[in-house]
């Protein structure tokens, strides 16, 4: 309908003026086309519950896609290729784009079905399907009924997708994900042991206990940044040797390095102290320094990061800028100064004095092991927690 005006007069001090107001209206037409999905599980699908969980390998799903208009009927003149993400730990994955995703559902006259296979997928899921990526899109959105998977272990954050690619010594597949770890791998013969505590960081790791110690796996370490002092619940201190019960934030990567972010954690029987669940430090060897991908490389390296490791034997290089400027000084491990294992004692190790190491032999140096990527490449660094970790 076209818009028009409508005039009216009032009048004021009777006889005196008079004031006349002009109100405009402007009628449009009403929303048409497709406004929202209806996204539906085809049987026989399970969606799993909080109770009852679905398998890691249930990923595989066949859905039916429904266009709805304003008016909850099916829109026929709807046909386009629609995306679809899966949201979990509070995010879509992949992330958004201005492109169509890997997953994708072909809508013909407002119906589609299609088989799917979500990413690996944690905790409470949803599908989120939108038909934004293309010209004319009418931005329209549905989303799925909800599907449970397990919770995160520590691996599922600290394994890449790919270990071949170089990218993996910098990514985490959760990151930017707000995950909450509450469980070994393990079951019941595993815990989530505390293996040291900085003076703004903790790690920790999901070991394995038996009755000849515990052991942990690759990629079953992680670095929680806490800005200052760790501390868990009623303000307890995080110690060594703590068993963790569960911890939660949102996972970053600090210039390559994984780290849990604005955590919260809560300790286990009561904060008591056990040394001995804290697996034994994993030797480095010199060959794991001097190739990013392939057989005996880097990789190795990025499966013990956040976790504790020992370096044998090194020779100090001297010190240089990155020592004024990181405290970094370097170890000679049997590649040269020129691909060497860095070492940070000044705030752990206070009596270390690394300008006196310069040509002699350090026997042994224990410690928490984090990366640094820089334009130079990948920089691996062993955090003693103390000056007994480093054996002169």
């Amino acid at each position: 309908m076209p818009g028009y005006c409508r005039r009216s007069s009032r009048f004021l001090a009777a006889g005196v003026f008079a004031l006349g107001l002009v109100a405009c209206v402007e009628e449009k037409p009403g929303i048409s086309g497709t406004t929202s999905f209806r996204v539906e599980v085809v049987p026989p699908t399970e969606l799993g519950t909080k109770e009852e969980r679905l398998a890691e390998t249930a990923r595989k799903i066949q859905v039916k896609v429904t266009a709805l208009d304003a008016q909850g009927a099916v829109d026929t003149s709807f046909s386009a290729q629609v995306g679809v993400y899966t949201h979990f730990l509070g995010s879509l994955t992949p992330k958004r784009s201005s492109s169509l995703p890997p997953l994708q559902v072909t809508v013909t006259e407002g119906e589609g079905n299609a088989s799917l296979e979500l990413p690996p997928t944690y905790g409470p899921a949803y599908l989120w399907l939108e038909d934004a990526a293309r010209e004319g899109a009418t931005l329209a959105t549905g989303t799925s009924p909800v599907f449970w998977f397990r919770d995160p272990f520590l691996d599922d954050i600290s394994r890449p997708e790919d270990e071949r690619q170089a990218s993996a010594l910098e990514r985490s597949p959760l990151e930017g994900k707000q995950v909450r770890v509450e469980q070994s791998k393990h079951g019941e013969s595993g815990v989530l042991v505390v293996t040291a505590a900085f003076s703004n960081a903790y790690t920790v790791s999901d070991v394995r206990c038996s009755e000849d110690g515990c052991t942990a796996d690759p990629y079953s370490h992680l670095y929680v940044f806490t800005f200052g002092r760790p501390r868990a619940q009623n303000n307890k201190p995080i110690l060594e040797g703590q068993a963790v019960q569960w911890v939660s934030g949102g996972v970053g990567e600090f210039v390559g390095f994984t780290e849990l972010n604005f955590p919260r954690t809560f300790l286990a029987e009561e904060g008591a102290i056990d040394r001995r669940r804290i697996p034994k430090p994993v030797e480095i060897k010199p060959a794991w320094l001097t190739k990013v991908t392939g057989t005996d490389s880097m990789i190795n390296l990025e499966q013990l990061e956040g976790g504790l490791v020992a370096v044998s034997g090194g020779v100090g290089c001297g010190l240089d800028t990155d020592y004024d400027r990181f405290g970094q000084w370097k170890l000679d491990i049997g590649n040269g100064c020129g691909s060497p294992i860095h070492i940070v004692t000044r705030d752990t190790a206070p009596d270390i004095r690394p300008e006196d190491l310069k040509g002699k032999q350090v026997s042994r140096i224990v410690g928490i092991l984090r990366n640094v990527i820089t334009m130079r490449g990948p920089v691996w660094i062993v955090m003693p927690r103390r000056d007994a970790d480093v054996t002169l």
